[in-house]
């Protein structure tokens, strides 16, 4: 064997080395890539038995029915135990004292409302006991003992704008005015012909207007107008009252004075020929 023929046949026995050394490690590439391609499985896919990842198909998805029936039992009114019992202490109309079954919620409710109730109570006997001990009663005023009421003469009437010209009656004027207010009315119309007919008899009222004419004496222009006024607005339903509302109510009493005992049935009569 000549050199040549050996150096050639080292090439070729190296090249038989590298060519099974490629093919030893292409092979345990595909061993490899064959391997591993059955573990992504395992792990992609959650149908497998050895996958890792959670199946959500394993759990039981609840149904549109059943949804609704889980929510309608939700939302039902609990049913109230009727293990308390109210026992009332303020009796109303027909409920009496009896014990009442309740809740605890309602028995909470219910016995704040007593306490309040007893409270509001209190507070009104502490108002009333420190009422009396300020004085804050209104004194009854009482008329004057010289003056005799209702006015049946017009000599009485003349006598009595003397009396409330003189500045000494002063006092005695304003026990006379909480006196005449006290008599009372609904409204101020009511309460003007309540004092007119204090003050005036019907027979002198007759004898009175509001302009004076036809010989009868002017109601405008006397002192007793001015008590009247005054009169009125002590009365605590006709504080705001006008002069002007109670001088129209002035005038229709004395104008109706005509038919005020029995003059109108008198009128009515037919005249004797």
């Amino acid at each position: 064997m000549t050199f040549e023929s050996s150096q050639e046949l080292v090439i070729t026995l190296k090249q038989e080395e590298k060519l099974k050394t490629s093919l030893t490690c292409n092979t345990s590439e595909l061993q490899s890539d064959d391997e591993e391609e059955p573990s992504q499985k395992r792990t992609g896919d959650p149908s497998e038995p050895g996958s890792s990842l959670v199946n959500l198909a394993d759990f039981d998805t609840p149904t549109p029915h059943m949804a609704s029936s889980s929510m309608g039992h939700i939302s039902a009114t609990p049913q109230m135990s009727n293990k308390h019992c109210f026992r009332p202490t303020f009796k109303l109309g027909k409920t009496g004292t009896g014990p009442i079954p309740c809740s605890a919620a309602q028995l909470h409710i219910l016995t704040l409302l007593e306490n309040i109730k007893e409270q509001q109570t209190q507070l009104a006997s502490a108002v009333n006991i420190l009422a009396a001990r300020l004085g804050t009663a209104t004194p009854v005023a009482e008329m004057p003992h010289n003056i005799s009421l209702p006015l049946a003469t017009m000599p009485e009437v003349e006598e009595f704008e003397e009396w409330l010209k003189d500045s000494r009656n002063a006092n005695s004027k304003q026990n006379m005015i909480t006196a005449l207010g006290a008599v009372g009315g609904q409204n101020t119309k009511q309460l003007t012909r309540n004092i007119l007919q204090r003050l005036f008899s019907d027979s002198v009222a007759k004898t009175i207007n509001w302009k004076g004419v036809n010989g009868k004496k002017c109601f405008r222009e006397m002192l007793t107008r001015s008590l009247l006024i005054r009169a009125v607005r002590s009365n605590q339903s006709s504080t705001g009252a006008a002069d002007t509302d109670v001088d129209s109510h002035a005038i229709r009493w004395f104008n109706l004075a005509s038919d005020r005992g029995g003059g109108r049935k008198e009128r009515a009569r037919p005249k004797e020929t």
